[in-house]
């Protein structure tokens, strides 16, 4: 299991990151750490930018049990953009209670967010990024890709897209989408355009990001 976690909490972990890689990208669930600047790595030592793997790995089991279990997402809300994302066999799950890392009080504090869950998650020339010490670090994918996922786990603070590039939506915890909890949504894929999605958590069993580019912006990109 892959998870992509950006933290500023004080905490380490190990992780993997592969440059063009095909998933599975380990034999645990990794943690990708927020600091990607420059070259991608493998098996690289964590600094401070990631959660303990051991944390994430009974991350989305618990949540997914209940919206009250506390379990910690993320640290760091972090954005994801893409002209276009699939979803196959989309369900949505909810809104759960997660924590999140406060810098200013230096605490962990509650955070809803929606939670979803897909067979597969096709994202368009993926980009990614999260704020942190006043600049914009990005963990992209290649221009014209496609970057797949297995069995994702998606917990968002909010999403704004087109449904099948037609129907504006913002769906966010006081504004959920219109879909029964726990119904799967089956055969047709659920298409978004346009898509700005801000995550507190990504998880999955297998990963293919072509041409990976992590790097950092002097600046704050909007959103943050």
């Amino acid at each position: 299991m892959w998870t992509w976690i950006f933290s500023d909490a004080p905490q380490s972990a190990t992780t993997t990151v592969v440059q063009d890689a095909v998933a599975p990208l380990h034999t645990g669930r990794a943690v990708a750490a927020a600091d990607g600047i420059g070259e991608a790595q493998a098996d690289a030592t964590a600094t401070s930018d990631c959660i303990p793997a051991a944390e994430a790995s009974s991350l989305a089991a618990a949540a997914a049990a209940s919206p009250s279990e506390g379990v910690t997402a993320a640290t760091i809300p972090w954005v994801m953009k893409t002209s276009e994302m699939t979803m196959w066999n989309l369900a949505y799950n909810g809104v759960k209670s997660v924590q999140v890392w406060d810098a200013s009080s230096k605490k962990y504090v509650d955070e809803d967010v929606l939670d979803f869950t897909a067979s597969e998650l096709d994202i368009q020339s993926m980009v990614t990024y999260s704020i942190q010490n006043g600049q914009t670090v990005y963990n992209n994918a290649g221009s014209g890709t496609t970057t797949k996922l297995t069995d994702p786990h998606l917990m968002v603070l909010s999403l704004t897209a087109d449904l099948y590039g037609l129907i504006g939506q913002t769906y966010t915890p006081d504004n959920p989408p219109p879909l029964p909890v726990g119904l799967t949504v089956p055969l047709i894929p659920v298409i978004f355009t346009n898509v700005t999605s801000v995550n507190a958590y990504l998880g999955t069993d297998g990963i293919t990001v072509p041409g990976f580019n992590g790097f950092a912006s002097a600046g704050v990109a909007s959103p943050q």
